[in-house]
């Protein structure tokens, strides 16, 4: 047990001193592209909606919100009753306009500095900020807290217009600050969430952009 407690508080600093260089490494790469034209596009190829509750439980950190979940074993029947617990609320999850909220908060903040114009074309920028979202859902919010909380995780990319990829984020990772039963989620409950976080997912990524 104290092994596996002390694997958990390396790879959390691990994570942490992973995140404060590449944070560093990203604020320099982006400072050093002149933006005049941009156009956002947001990708749902790879869109999945998941609950982290069991499989949270079992690694004892919120390892799996962070893409390292096989970094600790788990469980087959972990995975099985977390995708039990999505399903009376994926029809919902799904039907979210994430790209809408994502895309329209991005441009919203950019547009407010006045320094960088939205290009309503791929062809008419000089720039394109690709979004992707990867997993969404209910997170545990903590081992000895079963309350869930929504989160969001994004990845993105801005590329010239030669296809060059400029400059690459692989982790954006959002939660709510409100967490609740399960029980407690329903389908509209679940939408407000989003209708809070997506946005200021996209408003985070769009002040990186114009405070690079």
């Amino acid at each position: 047990m104290r092994i596996v407690a002390g694997l958990i508080v390396f790879i959390a600093l691990s994570l942490a001193a992973t995140a404060t260089e590449a944070a560093r490494s990203a604020s320099n790469a982006l400072g050093e592209i002149d933006f005049f034209n941009l156009y956002v596009e947001v990708d749902s190829s790879d869109r999945n909606f998941t609950v982290i509750d069991s499989r949270y439980e079992e690694t004892g950190t919120g390892a799996a919100l962070f893409g390292i979940a096989g970094a600790l074993a788990t469980s087959a029947a972990a995975a099985g009753s977390d995708n039990k617990k999505a399903e009376p609320l994926r029809e919902a999850a799904e039907a979210i306009p994430l790209e809408a909220l994502i895309s329209d908060a991005v441009k919203s903040k950019i547009t407010s500095k006045g320094e960088i114009e939205i290009a309503d074309s791929e062809d008419a920028a000089t720039h394109r900020l690709i979004i992707n979202i990867h997993n969404y859902g209910l997170l545990r919010r903590a081992k000895d807290d079963p309350r869930l909380r929504a989160f969001l995780n994004l990845s993105w990319e801005v590329v010239d217009n030669k296809g060059r990829i400029l400059f690459e984020k692989k982790r954006e990772n959002t939660s709510a600050p409100d967490a609740y039963t399960l029980d407690e989620f329903t389908p509209d409950t679940l939408q407000s969430e989003f209708e809070v976080i997506a946005p200021k997912a996209g408003e985070f990524i769009g002040s990186q952009i114009n405070y690079r």
